[in-house]
């Protein structure tokens, strides 16, 4: 077999293959240039599904001397040394992109140094480096790109449809809009402006520009190191996608399944299956945490510990959303809006004009509902404290099950507001209007109606109960005669044996009985043996992936959302008033009740200036 030295245009071609597969990753070369040369003004043109585009930036230029060096390979202004690798502080670094860009299409390179009195332009023909010549220019440069991979056919035909390619390029510049809100974005397709961003005075109000959406809220977050910045919506604002995931490491808009996964971590109780938030992630840590060298498009990165990275991301995000700073002013969490992730419009689930109120009884509705029965099958709502180790509410409070339910014609006193302290919250702040179709509780304030679904505020009450007597240790052990003994691999008992003080917590105990198995003596009342083999099997398999805190309180909250679920008062349950004002207080004691454990709206709410407008009372 016979070796020989690739040519320097197969070499090109081959480099070209890698850093700009299509379209989009051109652009995003070109823009990450435009940043190093630090513009402010950046001006995006495409056409021909971006075979044909333009940059156009305001930063420092490049002198005369240096343009013939832009189209070769390997040379670069980002770094000198080998060690520079590893503390970058710019994009590009390889110095490959132009070189490649320029061997699979026609590149018109236009610059003037700032202070400079002229301009300069080189054009390069598929490879072919012209002349330097002097041109009349702005300060900045301008990268013009037309015929791209016309002399390589085959790449060609593995490009999609121009408005495919386009999609993919307007993700281009959202992100990096997104990370550098100080700079002016203008972006044309076929002549058209579509996008046109001015320097925002903040990350936030980028964001929101950008994302199109005002409901966002930021945080910022601290730990081993490492440190975040979010920017998300609330658990109402969700698209039916994973792509309004944006995350960043050191300013690279990078695809990293781990940021992802402490994304819908602390979206975790939330979120109904198939929701997805909208949210922006930026991470940064010391250089030699991780490595950005590992793609050749720079669209992936890799963590020394990738645990610490995830770890950053969910404590930042987490704490922001139980803070439900949407609560702040007097608005209550609304039903799930989707926006759709390509034209980025909104639509609502529910409608004024639509919605109706059915009977699934008899009962009419008025402001009380009939006396609430006590059967097993039908219990009222009980209120308040902690839930122990059986979480079924009629057997919370003993003095409440004894308290006559309300009569079918309401004292004149149930008819009006109750009195209420000025620091009430939002739900406990209601008027309580009575029950409708056994199911919803109708409540009003002086601007709109809310109707609450009872099963699910109940159900998210309960839910944080049992976590919170978990996590406080409250829970009733079983102690076994005869351990449970059941085998896993070496590194899963490894891994379910470093969590051993968390699980006596919930009343787990666990010793390692071989390499390969476990010994569990004891275990929650509340839990069936089956059901606890099945949940550490799969706790061992996501402690290695998500590290032994999340793992294991994703498991105990998913259990607990099951129990939770059949545990309290049920859709065609009748309560009395007290029971629903109860409730409503009980909902105020944690800021996520406006959402069910598996994700649903606990409420829905109904304006009166449109409900005068459905009327005809209002034009």
């Amino acid at each position: 077999m016979e070796i020989t030295q690739l040519k320097s245009d197969v070499v090109d071609k081959i480099a070209a293959g890698e850093v700009v597969e299509r379209p989009s990753h051109l652009l995003k070369e070109l823009i990450e240039n435009s940043i190093d040369a630090g513009a402010t003004e950046i001006e995006i043109e495409v056409d021909e599904g971006g075979k044909s585009l333009s940059v156009t930036d305001n930063g420092k230029g490049v002198l005369p001397e240096d343009l013939p060096l832009v189209f070769a390979r390997h040379a670069t202004s980002k770094i000198k040394e080998s060690d520079d690798l590893w503390k970058l502080s710019t994009f590009g670094f390889r110095g490959e992109a132009l070189a490649s860009i320029s061997s699979v299409s026609r590149l018109n390179f236009v610059s003037r140094r700032q202070g400079a009195e002229t301009g300069f332009r080189v054009l390069c023909d598929f490879g072919k480096v012209g002349d330097v010549l002097e041109t009349s220019f702005q300060e900045g440069t301008q990268v013009q790109v037309s015929g791209l991979f016309e002399n390589i056919p085959a790449r060609l035909k593995f490009l999609k449809s121009d408005a495919a390619e386009i999609t993919q390029i307007k993700n281009v510049v959202k992100a990096m809009a997104l990370q550098y809100p100080f700079v002016q974005w203008k972006f044309k397709s076929k002549g058209k402006l579509v996008y046109f961003w001015q320097a925002a005075e903040s990350l936030l109000a980028r964001a929101q520009n950008v994302l199109e959406t005002d409901r966002l809220y930021e945080n910022t977050w601290e730990h081993e190191g490492f440190q975040s910045h979010v920017i998300f919506s609330d658990p109402s604002t969700v698209v039916r996608v994973s792509r309004q995931i944006w995350t960043f490491v050191q300013n690279r808009w990078v695809q990293d399944r781990g940021l992802q996964a402490a994304v819908m971590e602390a979206y975790r109780s939330l979120l109904m299956h198939g929701q997805y938030p909208i949210c922006y992630v930026s991470v940064t840590c010391p250089p030699d945490e991780v490595d950005v060298n590992i793609h050749p498009t720079k669209s992936a990165v890799k963590f020394v510990d990738a645990k610490k990275a995830f770890r950053v991301v969910h404590y930042g995000l987490r704490d922001a959303i139980e803070k439900a700073p949407w609560h702040s002013g007097s608005s209550s969490p609304q039903p799930k809006t989707f926006v759709k992730a390509e034209e980025n419009t909104s639509f609502r689930d529910h409608s004024f004009a639509t919605t109706q109120f059915q009977q699934k009884s008899s009962v009419p509705f008025s402001t009380t509902a009939p006396p609430s029965h006590s059967s097993s099958g039908n219990r009222p709502y009980r209120p308040s404290g902690p839930v122990g180790p059986n979480p079924t509410m009629a057997d919370l409070h003993a003095a409440a099950a004894s308290s006559e339910s309300v009569p079918n014609s309401a004292p004149a006193q149930f008819l009006q507001a109750p009195e209420r302290a000025t620091e009430s919250g939002y739900w406990s702040a209601l008027q309580v209007v009575g029950q409708v179709d056994l199911t919803y509780i109708v409540a009003q304030k002086h601007e709109k109606m809310v109707l609450v679904d009872q099963h699910a505020a109940h159900e998210r009450v309960a839910f944080e109960r049992l976590m919170q007597a978990w996590k406080e240790g409250g829970m009733e052990i079983q102690s076994l005669l005869l351990p449970i003994t059941i085998d896993l691999e070496e590194t899963e008992v490894e891994a379910i044996i470093s969590l051993s003080d968390d699980l006596e917590k919930m009343g787990v105990r666990v010793e390692q009985a071989g390499p390969a198995s476990l010994a569990i003596s004891s275990l929650p009342s509340i839990i069936k043996e089956k059901g606890l083999v099945l949940a550490l099997k799969k706790l061992a398999l996501e402690v290695n992936e998500k590290g032994g805190s999340f793992a294991l309180e994703t498991a105990i909250a998913d259990l607990f959302a099951t129990m939770a679920c059949h545990s309290v008062v049920r859709a065609g349950q009748a309560l009395s008033y007290e029971e629903m004002v109860q409730l409503l207080k009980d909902m105020d004691e944690f800021p996520l009740s406006g959402f069910c454990p598996h994700g649903r709206s606990v409420s829905l709410e109904f304006p009166f200036s449109q409900l005068e407008k459905d009327f005809g009372r209002r034009v």
